[in-house]
């Protein structure tokens, strides 16, 4: 995937690096346009999945410092970029599930198949969740996961996410999931 020349020059230093026992969550950075773009392609093709947001969008948002999308690569110890996870504002139809949507922000998480099912991505939902909710101002942190994505449920129920509700997706239900702080 060719990566445009805008998203090619900046370097990111808005959001800070996290650091778990086995991992770092790392701010994506402008030349991380191409694996970012390849994690949400990967997360788009998941049955029902509900991110279709365009790469250049999503790298310009996350550069914007008036905007809330933040995005991390997960780096395990070897060094290793094992997977993506953000957080934005959360979208219309999720936002409606609660009052206080305006004070909640929406997670999304996405790993390469050969670094899954090693509690990876549990590890850094408990990162980023305790950096959003540390911040004083956010209340909730949101997932939203389509009906049929089973992996997705037990994630975000592993990670103490409780359900919210459903909403209706593009393709199929989406169930949302909280974990209030």
């Amino acid at each position: 995937m060719q990566v445009p020349n805008h998203l090619q020059k900046s370097r990111l230093v808005m959001h800070p690096t996290l650091a778990t026992h086995r991992l770092k969550l790392v701010p994506v950075a402008a030349d991380d346009a191409g694996f970012v773009a390849s994690m949400l392609a990967m997360l788009a093709a998941e049955p029902g999945e509900v991110w279709r947001q365009p790469i250049e969008a999503v790298m310009q948002d996350h550069r914007d410092t008036m905007s809330m999308t933040a995005l991390w690569r997960i780096v395990t110890a070897e060094d290793a970029t094992a997977g993506v996870i953000g957080l934005s504002m959360p979208r219309i139809a999720v936002g409606q599930l609660r009052a206080i949507g305006w004070r909640s922000l929406e997670m999304t998480v996405t790993m390469a198949p050969r670094h899954r099912r090693r509690g990876l991505a549990s590890e850094a939902i408990d990162a980023l969740v305790h950096h959003a909710l540390s911040d004083g101002v956010t209340f909730a942190v949101l997932a939203a996961v389509a009906a049929s994505n089973e992996a997705g449920h037990a994630l975000v129920r592993r990670s103490r996410f409780e359900e919210l509700g459903r909403v209706a997706g593009s393709v199929e239900p989406i169930v949302v999931y909280e974990r209030a702080g």
